[in-house]
């Protein structure tokens, strides 16, 4: 019985999952100085690189469950659809499924982007109290996001 081949994509991400986890660990082991504030903080880097990492990572240490979830469930579904659309192109050659995959592969790494996106900002904004509250005004409905400055 032989192993699955891998395909191209898959050594791809492969290789950059491998990168970034050795580029990862020194940098995890590096404490930064902070300077002392009132507000609890968390690793801006830590949270960017565990969300490249693993899908939805930087989004758990940060302590948004749901969302990690969510951004772990997006980016595995595009990843395994665009993996099967390859696969099925490399049994039918036919150049629409290759187009598929490229597409399908195209929203996975948007998606894995605006995950460390989220990551970095989430990071950033941890510990200070936000409010998203519904403005209704004369003829206006809209959100407002509230962040205090210390």
């Amino acid at each position: 019985m032989s192993l699955p081949r891998m395909t191209a994509p898959a050594q791809v991400i492969g290789l950059l999952l491998v990168g970034i986890l050795l580029g990862a660990s020194p940098l995890m082991a590096q404490e930064a100085s902070q300077p002392s504030t009132a507000l609890p903080t968390k690793s801006v880097r830590r949270a960017v690189l565990l969300s490249l990492a693993l899908p939805g990572g930087g989004q758990f240490y940060l302590g948004h469950p749901l969302r990690g979830t969510v951004f772990a469930a997006t980016e595995l579904t595009f990843l395994g659809l665009a993996a099967w659309k390859y696969r099925t192109y490399q049994e039918t050659q036919a150049p629409e499924d290759l187009q598929s995959a490229f597409g399908v592969f195209i929203l996975f790494v948007g998606t894995w982007a605006f995950s460390a996106a989220d990551a970095y900002v989430s990071a950033n904004l941890y510990g200070y109290k936000q409010k998203i509250r519904m403005v209704l005004q004369e003829n206006t409905i809209g959100m407002l996001w509230e962040v205090p400055m210390p």
